[in-house]
């Protein structure tokens, strides 16, 4: 009886140890990957499912970073890691992360088209409209805060020249879907 016991105790030790374990090896990118994908699909999943769009492959944040911005909701840590992922973004490529309808291209390809005559018979964006898409997105990577209930994100559309337009909103997770909670920069030109 006491060697069943044993063995019993034994067992169960043995599950909770292999439990540890797998709970300790979660990889954090992981997380990030996972979160970046459920923040993206649940408040672009209808612009992902356009078929004329573009979608720069590259997340950019905006070129001005915070400057201009509201970030009274920011604590100093908050935005010393807000400043150091917008410089170093987690998040490397659209591409493989998520399913997307839109055409994924890189911005050095964009700027080949949209700075290039092609036969003298269009200029960049005629042959953008033409050949490649209606406009162009550009998202940021996601930058998660308050252990990911709020997120950080800028999107950028542009449908020619002057026809441009960016917005840096902080989104928060209410009731476990993603909704948009404070604007924190836009423009239009």
């Amino acid at each position: 009886m006491i060697k069943l016991y044993f063995f019993a105790l034994l067992s169960l030790i043995l599950k909770i140890n292999r439990v540890e374990a797998k709970t300790i090896s979660v990889d954090p990118d992981s997380i990030y990957q996972q979160q970046a994908k459920i923040f993206i699909n649940d408040i672009y999943a209808e612009k992902l499912k356009s078929k004329r769009s573009v979608l720069i492959n590259e997340p950019q944040f905006y070129r001005h970073g915070l400057e201009d911005s509201d970030t009274s909701f920011f604590d100093t840590k908050e935005l010393s890691y807000i400043k150091k992922q917008i410089q170093e973004p987690e998040l490397k490529s659209w591409r493989n992360l998520i399913s997307t309808q839109m055409n994924c291209i890189s911005k050095d390809s964009l700027n080949r088209i949209l700075k290039k005559e092609y036969l003298r018979l269009y200029n960049g964006w005629d042959y953008f409209y033409r050949y490649v898409g209606k406009d162009i997105h550009i998202f940021s990577s996601p930058i998660f805060i308050k252990n990911y209930q709020y997120c950080l994100f800028y999107t950028e559309i542009s449908c020619g020249l002057g026809c441009a337009s960016g917005e840096t909103f902080l989104y928060r997770k209410k009731n476990g879907k993603w909704a948009k909670f404070k604007l924190i920069y836009s423009w239009i030109s």
